[in-house]
């Protein structure tokens, strides 16, 4: 698990990066844990909370259709009913993001331009100035980079487990879609 957060609603949140090559079962893996996780022996089951699962990949994990962003819940395949709405799975592949004409009007986009490595400054500077959020992201994460304990803790924790991409940023970006997240458990 990359990123774990607890909204004031009590919806659950969890952000998975690394690519494992077992993604799906991985995913469904992390979800079930965090979705029964506070919920103790003789303790009622309308306690428990909604919980999204995060996948941001740098790979395509879905062959088939060309959007980037997926969201799946679970629901009746004849009537389209939902069965509840306490499971959500989000899929975000980059590589399909990179193919499209991003809308710099859309939260999400601005974002995923920010999380992309190799974008234009020129494009990130319009981000910034469009997006308080991801220009505070910014700011903390050029922060962070010049603190020598963080990095160093930062580069134990890539060393240990091979990871790319910068957790701060995409905790930041997560608090940005999901603002009611209020206290980030572990990353």
């Amino acid at each position: 698990m990359d990123i774990k957060a607890v909204c004031s609603s009590g919806e659950k949140i969890e952000v998975q990066l690394l690519n494992e090559y077992n993604m799906v079962e991985r995913t469904l893996f992390y979800w079930s844990k965090l979705y029964t996780e506070d919920l103790k022996a003789g303790e009622n089951y309308s306690d428990l909370n909604r919980t999204i699962a995060i996948n941001i990949l740098g790979y395509n994990l879905f062959k088939v259709h060309q959007n980037f962003h997926s969201v799946y819940k679970i629901q009746n395949i004849q009537t389209g009913e939902l069965f509840t709405n306490l499971l959500e799975i989000q899929c975000i592949e980059l590589p399909k993001f990179s193919k499209t004409k991003p809308d710099m009007n859309d939260p999400l986009h601005r974002w995923l331009l920010f999380l992309t490595e190799d974008e234009d400054q020129q494009n990130l500077m319009e981000v910034f100035k469009l997006d308080q959020l991801v220009s505070k992201a910014d700011e903390k994460l050029r922060r962070l980079s010049a603190d020598e304990e963080v990095i160093r803790t930062y580069q134990l924790r890539e060393k240990y487990s091979n990871r790319s991409r910068n957790h701060v940023t995409v905790s930041c970006f997560f608090f940005s879609i999901y603002p009611h997240a209020v206290d980030i458990i572990q990353f």
